[in-house]
Parts: C-alpha cells; sequence; structure tokens
C-alpha cells in the first residue's frame, strides 16, 4: 500500500494536481486519522485472530465477501440500485464462498484423529 501511495502521489504531482491543506476540514483529518490507526488496527487485529483459528482458506474468502457486503450496504444505506447482473453476481460470489467454506468443513471431519476411547480400544484388540 505505501509503494501504491508513492507512485499514485508522482503521478499526481506530475499532473499538477495540488493538496491546498488549509482548506480541509479539521473533522476530515480526525476522520483520517481515525480509519487510518483505530480501523486498521481493528481490522487487521480481527484479520490476524481468524488466521490463528480458522482454516487460511476459509479466512482469505473475504476478499470476495467485502465487495458484495460494499454494494449491500450501498443499495440499503445510500439508496444506489442494483442492477441484475450485480445481483447475479452477488449470488455467485456467496454460493463459491459457502462451498469452500463446507468443502474445507468436510475435509476437517475426514482429518480428525479418532476418539480416545478408539484409540484404546484398537490397542487392547488389533483386530477390531
Amino acid at each position: 500500500m505505501l509503494v501504491g501511495g508513492v507512485i499514485l502521489l508522482t503521478v499526481s504531482l506530475a499532473m499538477g494536481d495540488r493538496l491546498d491543506v488549509a482548506s480541509v476540514a479539521p473533522v476530515s483529518w480526525w476522520a483520517l486519522g481515525y480509519m487510518a490507526v483505530v480501523v486498521s488496527l481493528g481490522a487487521f487485529s480481527a484479520y490476524a485472530y481468524a488466521l490463528s483459528t480458522l482454516p487460511v482458506s476459509t479466512v482469505a474468502t473475504y476478499a470476495y465477501v467485502n465487495p458484495v457486503i460494499a454494494v449491500a450496504l450501498g443499495w440499503a444505506v445510500y439508496d444506489e440500485s442494483l442492477s441484475a447482473i450485480a445481483l447475479a453476481g452477488a449470488a455467485i460470489i456467496v454460493a463459491s464462498v459457502a462451498a469452500i467454506v463446507r468443502l474445507e468443513s468436510a475435509a476437517e471431519i475426514e482429518e480428525e484423529p479418532p476418539a480416545p476411547a478408539l484409540v484404546a480400544q484398537q490397542a487392547r484388540d488389533p483386530a477390531a
């Protein structure tokens, strides 16, 4: 993100764009600081926690679900229109994520170690 920001700043300056710092309202600076610090730390902490407790393939699905949530919030909060293609795309994304999570759950069930009682029984009677 830092490299991308530097590239965008360079292109912006080369095209003649300038920021008039004095014209930016103080509330905007506070909002920028809040988003940069509080929201980023919260999101990173949630992501790190999810990585430590969930399979990576499940955590990676957030990248697919976020745009669907953004479109839904735009529709609900800002009264943006939804096209049939957007709805179809959202349905495909949600169905795909559900399939990934379901397959991951099925794989975990197959990989579960046997119950301790079963291990003890097999140790006493190897033919069982």
